[in-house]
């Protein structure tokens, strides 16, 4: 199922980039040789511009830096548990329709608010942490949950209540109205 994401005009996207290989792979970690283009979240996805089909790339990670391994030697400890947030779409049931609400979770990171807002499943939401064990890095990323009405009330009412929302969020979770642009996404 390809990723739904919000629309941008073509003069913002980074288009018709290349690579040999050894620097981006799939979700699965199987590594791309292709092109590919650069959304203004600084997401990566393949094909010189978007299309339906294009594959989201994550950046290959490839050994643990030097320091790191000696920061680790001299504590005692690994500091590399902490994985990065994998975007995700919900996948909304009938049974969410029938309760007319779902709730949607989001990671910023903190040095880079706007161009690093990413969705995120429960599971993964529930392991952001700041003790080092293994989830997302609490100390590196901001985290947001909201509820989102999706039914049960009419849909004026419901866009008002998911922008107010938004509104709200932006206090302490900034960009989230540009990355979220549709108020009445999921709405049924």
């Amino acid at each position: 199922m390809p990723i739904k994401r919000p629309y941008y005009a073509l003069h913002q996207i980074i288009k018709g980039q290349y690579t040999s290989g050894n620097e981006y792979v799939y979700a699965d970690g199987s590594g791309y040789i292709g092109t590919y283009h650069i959304l203004p979240t600084t997401q990566i996805f393949t094909d010189p511009i978007p299309k339906v089909d294009s594959k989201q790339l994550f950046e290959r990670r490839n050994d643990i830096p030097e320091v790191v391994k000696r920061y680790n030697f001299i504590t005692g400890q690994d500091a590399s548990r902490y994985v990065s947030p994998v975007s995700y779409q919900p996948l909304v049931t009938s049974d969410d329709y029938e309760f007319g609400t779902i709730q949607r979770f989001f990671v910023q990171k903190r040095n880079n608010p706007r161009a690093t807002i990413t969705e995120i499943d429960a599971v993964q939401f529930n392991t952001i942490n700041t003790s080092n064990v293994p989830g997302i890095n609490g100390v590196i990323w901001n985290s947001l949950l909201i509820s989102w009405v999706i039914s049960k009330i009419p849909m004026d009412d419901a866009g008002v209540i998911n922008r107010r929302t938004l509104i709200t969020a932006e206090q302490n979770f900034e960009w989230i109205g540009i990355y979220v642009p549709n108020i009445l996404e999921f709405y049924k």
